[in-house]
């Protein structure tokens, strides 16, 4: 996790599963201290966040109960050591901290809300090295670990490793979902993974728009336009065989705009195309191996009963894991404002037929 989240901006991951607990079975023995990790940290710059509470469940106590205690979930600030090694040194030894303090609150729900209290590591995930997360029990002077590799993005020698990169489509050519006759295109999606350690991609596609007032005589009102844009998640949890590489047709891209944007008829609101980000999450094999293990164990036929979370935290639970974002801005052509304006069960969205520019 990175500056911004505790939790991977790819995929929907960890946290509902490693949070259940049980009211009627004591699955993890009486108070006994057992940290859960929620550790998917982006590589490069920190500062990065990992999250470690506690689980146990006490006798004759409602879990429920329990959750709204914020001594019940978290560890004390004297409780626990939390150290990150980088190939067998120690890196850095990471700061109890208030999340709230630093403007990332915690979201309500069952849990308590606050303190929201996480461990902040500051320096920088270099790529292509081991990482090793170590938890020593201050009290009990019991350790867990979990063990990960970060991926590679560079070219670290002479072999010539290509960087993880988004190969298509090409800076040189706007975007086209549709032609001047309407008709649908094709746009391939692709980017490199060889040799970079990553399992599982999401590819998220991000649609720049401006919003504008116009006048009694259908003119923008100058200083009223205001950039925007929206999230289209069209394929997520791509594993890296056979290929990485996705055709999405432009008919899935206008369903998108059609069911997510809203009808201003009647309004003095205008909207434009403006460009398109091809965004793809990389991370590495042990989310991955979650996320599969999740899918088996929640499926209807063929799955285990109850979930086994898949960890890779020895005596504990949880995960420690690594994700990279690459984002590569592209231009709209032309057609796709042509279509949006023209095209009658597009007209009530308020797209004009000419894009506009940052």
């Amino acid at each position: 996790m990175r500056s911004r989240s505790l939790v991977a901006g790819i995929l929907l991951v960890i946290v509902a599963v490693f949070s259940q607990c049980s009211n009627e079975i004591e699955v993890i023995g009486a108070w006994k201290e057992i940290p859960i990790v929620y550790g998917i940290l982006e590589q490069g710059p920190g500062p990065h966040y990992i999250r470690i509470e506690k689980a146990y469940l006490p006798p004759d106590t409602s879990a429920y109960s329990v959750a709204q205690k914020p001594d019940s979930i978290y560890f004390g600030a004297n409780d626990i050591e939390v150290e990150l090694f980088m190939n067998g040194a120690l890196y850095e030894t990471l700061e109890r901290i208030n999340l709230d303090t630093v403007g990332l609150p915690k979201d309500s729900g069952t849990f308590a809300k606050s303190p929201n209290i996480a461990y902040r590591m500051n320096k920088t995930v270099i790529a292509q090295r081991d990482f090793q997360l170590l938890i020593t029990n201050l009290k009990t002077g019991e350790t867990y670990s979990s063990e990960e590799s970060s991926m590679r993005l560079g070219s670290p020698n002479s072999l010539g490793y290509s960087e993880f990169g988004i190969v298509t489509p090409s800076s040189f050519k706007a975007l086209q979902w549709s032609d001047a006759n309407f008709e649908m295109k094709d746009v391939r999606f692709d980017w490199r993974k060889e040799e970079t350690g990553a399992a599982i991609y999401d590819l998220t596609l991000r649609f720049h728009y401006g919003e504008f007032q116009v006048d009694a005589f259908d003119q923008e009102i100058n200083g009223t336009r205001e950039f925007k844009y929206m999230d289209w998640m069209p394929v997520q949890s791509i594993y890296e065989a056979p290929s990485v590489a996705q055709s999405i047709n432009g008919s899935r891209f206008y369903d998108f705009v059609a069911n997510n944007f809203t009808d201003i008829t009647g309004t003095n609101t205008r909207r434009c195309v403006v460009s398109m980000d091809v965004i793809v999450d990389g991370a590495t094999p042990s989310l991955a191996e979650y996320i599969k293990a999740n899918s088996a164990n929640s499926g209807l036929i063929g799955g285990l009963y109850p979930l086994e979370p898949y960890s890779n935290v020895e005596g504990g639970y949880g995960m420690l894991a690594f994700k990279k974002r690459i984002i590569k801005s592209l231009d709209l052509d032309s057609d796709v404002a042509l279509y949006l304006n023209t095209i009658p069960e597009m007209k009530s969205l308020g797209f004009v037929g000419y894009k506009c520019f940052k």
